[in-house]
């Protein structure tokens, strides 16, 4: 995960405005990658990033804050009740999901329903 985070850097940060079919390729893939490692805490970072990069753009930034939200979702409701941290501190875990929930759209906050049965 630390050799991404150079890359989204330079794909989200210092290339964003650039509107390039490869670029948005490549961002795309990155974003897909991210979500497939939303179990670990850097990934959730990186992914705070890019929803931050893209806030701008109200209907890319609501598009990603639903897909991130809904996996991160799925991934709380299964992790919840086992509280695997895999050596993570889980204050920091926590820390990073909050900052996560806290730049995503209202929008894809909305069906809560999911959120509230993972912390039963």
């Amino acid at each position: 995960l630390s050799a991404l985070e150079p890359v989204v850097y330079d794909l989200f940060l210092v290339r964003l405005k650039t509107d390039n079919k490869e670029l948005e390729a490549q961002r795309m893939v990155i974003v897909q990658t991210l979500l497939k490692l939303v179990r670990y805490n850097k990934a959730l970072q990186l992914l705070t990033v890019i929803v931050d990069s893209v806030r701008s753009e109200s209907d890319k930034w609501k598009r990603l804050s639903r897909q991130i939200v809904d996996v991160l979702l799925v991934h709380l409701q299964t992790h919840a009740a086992s509280g695997s941290s895999k050596g993570q501190s889980l204050l920091d875990i926590y820390s990073t999901q909050l900052t996560l929930f806290d730049v995503v759209s209202s929008v894809a906050l909305r069906p809560i329903d999911p959120f509230v049965v993972a912390f039963r």
